[in-house]
């Protein structure tokens, strides 16, 4: 019985992510439609929002069907050597474009040869979903942080950002499914999130899918006025 009230609240959770940009693709279509002449400015308008509405659900549709094979066993990790503090520079690098655009510095500290063995498309996922997330929480002016360290036998990755803290009654539960920090957050802050462009709240329990597949952890260490930080642990191959 749990598990059937676990796979309906998920239903639910999902037809309510993908309805809102169906109806945008709906809405703004028709409008374009309604009338005879329009200028081609106007039809720019509406294809660059129906744009927006189709990248999100690409977005969801990629995350739930990444869920579902997740949840089957039918999606295996890889075991191949990489190194993991050129996987930190090269997930900072990817991200920067989108930190310049908000005024955010993104700082690495990540010591050179960290040897792994791992799947590095969904350690990259990982790392730059953590990202993302900073990033887009970060004040304008701000720095992400992200710092690799090896502890004894595990590797521990850091992702660091000021800003907002995820509100205290949400923290037990911010790796759950379809569970979303930014809307939170945005109204702490006073400012609004939209729809088409915040998080459907999977990214989150992709990654702590991720790291427990590598037979590690990813946990939120600290939300609070100071800072956000996420940490990743991850077993580390002996010397």
């Amino acid at each position: 019985e749990s598990a059937f009230a676990q796979q309906r609240h998920f239903m639910a959770d999902a037809s309510h992510e993908l309805r809102t940009p169906v109806a945008v693709v709906q809405s703004e279509t028709s409008r374009a439609l309604s009338r005879r002449a329009r200028s081609a400015a106007e039809y720019e308008d509406a294809m660059l929002v129906v744009q927006a509405a189709a990248r999100r659900l690409r977005r969801i549709v990629d995350d739930l069907f990444l869920l579902a094979r997740a949840d089957a066993g039918e999606l295996p990790t890889r075991h191949d050597p990489l190194y993991l503090d050129e996987l930190v520079e090269d997930c900072a690098r990817e991200v920067r474009s989108l930190a310049e655009q908000r005024h955010i510095t993104v700082a690495v500290d990540a010591p050179s040869e960290a040897p792994y063995a791992g799947d590095e498309a969904l350690l990259h996922r990982l790392l730059v979903n953590l990202l993302d997330n900073a990033i887009k929480h970060s004040p304008h002016d701000g720095t992400v942080a992200i710092e690799l360290r090896r502890v004894l036998d595990a590797y521990v990755i850091q992702v660091a950002n000021s800003g907002v803290p995820i509100p205290a009654e949400l923290q037990p539960r911010i790796f759950d499914r379809f569970v979303r920090g930014d809307a939170a957050r945005s109204r702490n802050d006073g400012g609004s999130t939209d729809p088409l462009t915040s998080g459907a709240g999977l990214g989150l329990s992709i990654s702590r899918w991720i790291a427990a597949a590598h037979g590690g952890t990813l946990e939120l260490a600290r939300s609070d006025e100071a800072s956000t930080v996420f940490r990743v642990c991850l077993p580390a191959p002996a010397h």
